[in-house]
């Protein structure tokens, strides 16, 4: 539903996105999970213009901050992995793609570009346990045209190599 300000209507979007994660053993072989603790998303938006690239950024602390014509309804959320069964102290390389969002996430209609935030290499405590935190970027087309009011989605994947 969008908000009404003044005789202007506020368009509103909810931005979802999955994470998957691949994990690439080149160690010895012992059972390395991998746990989703928290999914990501850039919570619930509205905007009020679309006539310049508009961004929401997610940093990893869980902070975020947006340009002056998006306005945040409810809360962006970092993505937390819990990475456990590796070898004490063992180093650990992050990456992930930047991808699109779209109005039925499959990539057609709307989209938002989206990059995202991380500690490319970390090690693991003396436990062989690790948490990883995503944050990201999202920005808009500045293209003129309005988003519609719906969920946008779309999906990355989280490489771990170690």
């Amino acid at each position: 539903m969008a908000k009404t300000r003044g005789n202007r209507r506020i368009p509103r979007a909810f931005r979802c996105l999955a994470l998957f994660v691949g994990v690439f053993a080149s160690g010895p072989a012992t059972a390395q999970i991998i746990t989703l603790q928290q999914q990501f998303s850039f919570g619930t938006i509205a905007m009020r213009s679309n006539g310049a690239k508009e961004r929401l950024v997610l940093n990893l602390n869980g902070t975020y901050s947006a340009t002056a014509n998006i306005i945040v309804i409810s809360t962006p959320q970092r993505a937390e992995f819990l990475a456990t069964g590796f070898q004490p102290s063992t180093a650990l390389s992050l990456s992930i793609q930047p991808i699109e969002l779209s109005e039925d996430g499959q990539g057609t209609g709307k989209k938002f570009n989206v990059g995202f935030v991380y500690s490319p290499n970390i090690s693991t405590d003396p436990t062989g346990s690790v948490t990883m935190f995503i944050g990201g970027t999202l920005e808009t087309s500045g293209d003129s045209t309005a988003y519609d009011d719906r969920q946008y989605a779309g999906t990355a994947s989280l490489i771990v190599n170690y």
